[in-house]
């Protein structure tokens, strides 16, 4: 039996089952608005349904499964609206590279860039459709980490470090809140990268339960940055040249951000080679106390150095180097 609709054929298994995922998604939003400590479960998996939708049938299908779903909620969970908007158009992508198997890293790399124009067109759509300000929007995590500040200003570990810095706890608030508004942009956009990623995993993991093929993506072990990104790391140090020497604060805080977004990206590699220097070369017992010692003691410096590691594997690929050396 056949529904037809705009000269095409839409089994009624596909509208059944279309009908099926767009409830089972809808249900997910709402228990994400009503039950708070299930919210931030939601946000990655709302999604799944109609992905399966779309790897099982096709986009047609998949768009229709989620507006429906948008309606549901509309009607019945208003408040979580803006959540179903705001990563759409991240579901039917990853719906559409899971179904016709392409490049897992285009597509989260993709999933950035809609996850960047999703979240911007919503804050958008705040500032002119309910009379907010940009700078209340943008305002609301420093608000947020203020009050963690004020919370955890009792901690004796917090205490114990504000004296050995020489340093009051209010010097220290005020710094931190001043680099979390510097950083905005940079933590925007590292926020869309990794929702994008985990989404994915998310996704990859249940198509594979499911028993779907899913395309390859490699191990954590395996990942390795492109050269050519260092580009933009150079950028960022003459920029923050640039802006030192004519004190320009603009430019220091563009050069901040791209920073902060480097460091971030490079430090995940470091820790990739890291593990995959671990698991392939079984570390003697020596070598296994120095991580352990760094990884405990020496605080912020282990992070700069493993993205240093991050960034010379990046140039030098020491992956291929150590493989074309048990080669010979």
């Amino acid at each position: 039996m056949k529904f037809e609709q705009s000269g095409s054929n839409l089994s009624v298994r596909a509208l059944t089952e279309g009908a099926l995922m767009a409830a089972l998604s809808a249900l997910i939003v709402i228990i994400t608005i009503y039950i708070p400590f299930l919210g931030f479960l939601g946000l990655f998996i709302w999604g799944l349904p109609i992905i399966v939708l779309i790897v099982r049938h096709n986009i047609k299908v998949g768009v229709m499964g989620l507006i429906v779903t948008i309606a549901i909620v509309a009607i019945f969970a208003y408040p979580g609206l803006p959540l179903v908007l705001i990563f759409s158009g991240l579901t039917i992508l990853f719906g559409y590279y899971f179904k016709y198997k392409l490049n897992p890293v285009k597509a989260i790399l993709l999933g950035i860039i809609v996850n960047v124009f999703s979240f911007s067109a919503s804050i958008l759509i705040t500032i002119f459709g309910l009379n907010f300000t940009f700078s209340q929007i943008i305002l609301q995590p420093i608000q947020v980490l203020d009050q963690s500040l004020i919370i955890y200003k009792q901690s004796e570990s917090l205490n114990r470090y504000l004296s050995l810095q020489g340093i009051t706890f209010e010097q220290f608030r005020q710094t931190m809140l001043h680099q979390a508004e510097i950083l905005i942009p940079g933590s925007f956009l590292f926020g869309c990268a990794l929702f994008s990623l985990l989404i994915y995993l998310i996704a990859k993991s249940i198509l594979k339960r499911l028993d779907y093929d899913v395309p390859f993506l490699p191990r954590f072990q395996d990942w390795h940055f492109p050269w050519y990104i260092v580009w933009a790391l150079i950028l960022g140090f003459g920029l923050k040249i640039i802006g030192d020497h004519f004190s320009n604060s603009l430019i220091q805080n563009i050069s901040y951000n791209i920073l902060s977004v480097l460091l971030a990206f490079y430090l995940v590699a470091g820790i990739s080679f890291v593990v995959f220097y671990w698991k392939n070369y079984s570390p003697t017992l020596f070598s296994r106390m120095m991580i352990v010692f760094l990884l405990v003691f020496s605080g912020a410096f282990i992070g700069y150095l493993l993205a240093m590691i991050g960034v010379l594997d990046s140039l030098y690929d020491f992956r291929r180097l150590v493989k074309r050396k048990r080669e010979d």
